[in-house]
């Protein structure tokens, strides 16, 4: 009632709707999980009703690209199938850079498409001949879990499912979704040892040794690594012990300073 009374009031008016509600649009945002405050710019151009009509247009049709899924999807369908959404965007950039309504018409293909197909009900087939899209005539999903114990539980149920999915899995976006733990968890359980592990210090690295391995390569020990981090685990104390049974003398364990050089000679004697 408010954006009426505004715009009512010719440009000005309308900028100040237009204003507010982007301010309360950030608002609103700031709330969430992940705000996504960019989106918040397009409010903005509500300023202009033709401009942001285009706007959308675009938006939406570049929606269809911008996840592999949906990527693979059309690729899936292929070209013969009026159903594949890269002919929906493909309508909506048409209108929105030469205002020929071609997603109009793409609509009322669909729409006459849903009114003859038997699958659906009569009430929905009438009310596709009437021009309503067929998303708003299917039956809304489940509610998603209300209590924390549920939430939990999905949240659980999810990342167990997913953790099945990586494995053997050699798609990068596939162990991705798993957490650090659980991609840890899956190195150890290809054979890869805690050196190994501890060294692939970014998440990239991670996903790569378990996507070697699991495409069939073989895990290479590196023994002098392997010992160089064992000897670096003991204390000087334990280093100085060690070097003594091994038959050095008390003045040339003291000529090594420092914990690389005593890591060195253990290597060194225990050839």
């Amino acid at each position: 009632m408010l954006d009426s009374q505004f715009r009512g009031l010719g440009l000005a008016g309308a900028t100040v709707a237009v204003i507010k509600n982007f301010l309360t649009d950030i608002y609103e945002r700031s709330g969430r999980k992940r705000p996504e405050y960019v989106d918040s710019v397009y409010e903005l151009m509500r300023m202009s009703p033709p401009i942001y009509n285009k706007i959308s247009k675009l938006k939406q049709a570049a929606w269809q690209f911008d996840s592999k899924k949906r990527r693979q999807k059309i690729l899936d369908m292929g070209p013969l199938n009026i159903n594949n959404p890269a002919y929906e965007a493909g309508a909506k950039v048409i209108s929105a850079t030469t205002n020929v309504p071609i997603d109009r018409l793409f609509y009322k293909m669909k729409n006459l498409e849903g009114a003859m197909n038997e699958e659906n009900d009569l009430w929905q087939r009438i009310a596709m001949l009437g021009g309503w899209p067929k998303w708003q005539l299917e039956t809304p999903k489940s509610e998603a879990p209300v209590s924390e114990e549920e939430k939990r539980e999905a949240k659980e149920n999810k990342s167990v499912e997913r953790y099945k999915a990586a494995k053997g899995s050699t798609d990068y976006e596939t162990i991705k979704k798993l957490t650090s733990d659980q991609q840890i968890k899956m190195l150890r359980g290809l054979g890869y040892g805690d050196y190994t592990i501890k060294n692939a210090k970014t998440e990239k690295a991670k996903i790569d040794l378990i996507i070697y391995k699991n495409k069939g390569g073989k895990v290479k020990v590196d023994k002098k690594a392997v010992d160089t981090a064992k000897y670096k685990a003991l204390n000087k104390a334990d280093q100085v012990r060690k070097l003594d049974s091994l038959g050095l003398s008390k003045s040339e364990i003291a000529k090594l300073k420092y914990e690389q050089d005593r890591v060195d000679k253990l290597l060194e004697l225990m050839k």
